[in-house]
């Protein structure tokens, strides 16, 4: 069985206990249960990664807060 999600990014950054810059993306789950992600890294599974490049740098940001993430 797998977990689907769909997520959005925010303006929001925040850093680890391992002091990691993740990005909180807000989302919901197929079923429709809110969730909240703590992205550190994203990657373009292209050949050309030059769309995602370009998405990922029309999200505003950063707004750097503290908070422990806890896995």
């Amino acid at each position: 069985m797998a977990l689907t999600i769909t997520i959005t990014a925010t303006e929001h950054f925040f850093r680890t206990d391992e002091n990691t810059p993740v990005r909180l993306w807000t989302g919901h789950t197929a079923s429709g249960v809110p969730v909240h992600a703590f992205v550190a890294a994203i990657a373009s599974a292209s050949a050309d990664p030059s769309e995602l490049k370009r998405e990922l740098h029309e999200i505003p940001g950063p707004q750097i807060s503290e908070v422990q993430v806890e896995p």
